[in-house]
């Protein structure tokens, strides 16, 4: 069984966005190199004033920011950390071997 859980910007605390904040500027910048290299093979360019309105807008608005975090559990993994699963109709094992007694 795969689990996986998927947190959006607004789910992200304050210290994980900011311990992100070089990686996200280095996104920032790639995205708008992509662009700009587009623009070029059509024939135009943005200045560097506009490269700077642009990154101030996809950061104020655009940037849209997900945390996926995923692992993998199956009975193989589970044998391997010494993780039995139980029935639910199972009672309680008694690992003292004092009988329930105190």
């Amino acid at each position: 069984m795969k689990n996986s859980q998927t947190l959006e910007d607004r789910e992200l605390s304050d210290s994980v966005l900011s311990s992100m904040e070089e990686l996200i500027q280095a996104h920032v910048n790639e995205l708008i190199e992509k662009y700009n290299t587009q623009l070029v093979k059509n024939g135009k360019r943005l200045d560097q004033g506009d490269v700077v309105k642009l990154r101030k807008a996809i950061r104020g608005d655009k940037l849209k920011i997900k945390m996926t975090i995923s692992s993998s559990i199956n009975p193989k993994l589970l044998e391997d950390w010494n993780i039995y699963p139980v029935s639910l109709k199972q009672s309680t094992f008694d690992v003292e071997g004092n009988g329930g007694e105190a």
